[in-house]
């Protein structure tokens, strides 16, 4: 009952300091439009959801027939809160072939208009090297520099629009890319404000509930590759993990939270499924906060579950509350 208390007073307390606080609680909605209605919108500082019309010669437009993300960033629009495109543009064509080159000019000319046209206040690009060696983890340093060169135009050509991006983290599978030991973005200039932030895909499980993992992507993030701590947002994942052979799969914890209703707050474990409880999204709110970062990431929005008494971002906020 107590510990109940606590969490609707953080969130309270979150409803009065949203607006002037730049911590971000930024994710993806996949969902459909009869979903709609679940979305807390009074949580999320950042919904990424829908995409444009994207032409062959790298043209984009406003789908002017996207109901659900027009219906989305409408109400988002009302409670303060970013929506972004994803980005379906970013390849290695596009990124290492010079003969594509007059894609991304198209692309950066075209964007601005289609931002405005749809309402919509930026861009994510959740590009995972397919097709090289970073679909590995191993990514050099000079692809990490033309990829921020990239971002740097694309950043240049929206102006106060935002771009964002997501990056893998060094470590061991299934969550991390054991052969990730270098960043997927030229440091040094994401630093200097090429862009302006990164989601960690930092996707753990632990069925003791530490959060060690974590803990070493923060290591490795402000030690090793010395990012702005401050413009990144800690990963969380709302999927699940197969505990007896470390399988990422479905079920995503709004189907697999209906086996276990109530589930107690330091159980990671339902239907011998791992998934990061509700006691570990506590400590990860507070972790994230304590150490500087600029927000977090559990994705995804949907995948949470809003019944049972089984919703996870609300055990997320307030970790971040409680600091």
């Amino acid at each position: 009952m107590i510990k109940m208390f606590i969490k609707i007073v953080s969130l309270w307390i979150l409803l009065l300091t949203k607006k002037t606080t730049s911590f971000k609680i930024v994710s993806w909605y996949n969902g459909d439009f009869d979903s709609i209605s679940d979305i807390p919108f009074d949580i999320y500082t950042h919904i990424v959801t829908g995409i444009p019309i994207l032409y062959d010669n790298g043209t984009v437009e406003c789908d002017k027939n996207d109901n659900k993300t027009y219906t989305i960033a409408n109400i988002a629009h009302k409670n303060n809160v970013s929506v972004q495109w994803r980005s379906k543009f970013i390849n290695s064509d596009v990124l290492f072939n010079d003969s594509y080159k007059y894609k991304q000019k198209n692309y950066f000319d075209s964007l601005p208009k289609a931002l405005s046209d749809c309402h919509i206040d930026g861009v994510e690009l959740d590009y995972e090297w397919p097709n090289t060696l970073g679909k590995f983890g191993i990514v050099t340093p000079k692809m990490a520099t033309i990829y921020t060169e990239f971002l740097r135009d694309l950043k240049k050509s929206v102006g106060d629009k935002i771009i964002s991006i997501d990056i893998g983290v060094w470590g061991l599978p299934p969550g991390a890319y054991p052969f990730g030991v270098f960043p997927w973005i030229n440091v040094s200039m994401f630093n200097d404000g090429a862009f302006d932030f990164i989601n960690t895909m930092s996707y753990h499980w632990a069925k003791n509930g530490n959060i060690k993992s974590w803990e070493f992507d923060h290591y490795v993030m402000e030690k090793i590759w010395k990012l702005d701590l401050s413009r990144v947002n800690l990963g969380i994942p709302y999927f699940s993990v197969n505990s007896s052979n470390l399988e990422v799969y479905n079920p995503i914890w709004k189907n697999l939270s209906k086996l276990c209703p109530n589930i107690g707050i330091n159980e990671n474990i339902c239907n011998d499924v791992l998934f990061v409880g509700k006691q570990m999204n506590y400590d990860i709110g507070v972790f994230a906060k304590k150490n500087n970062f600029g927000g977090v990431f559990p994705w995804a929005l949907n995948y949470d579950s809003f019944e049972n008494n089984n919703t996870l971002i609300n055990w997320l906020v307030s970790g971040i509350t409680s600091t």
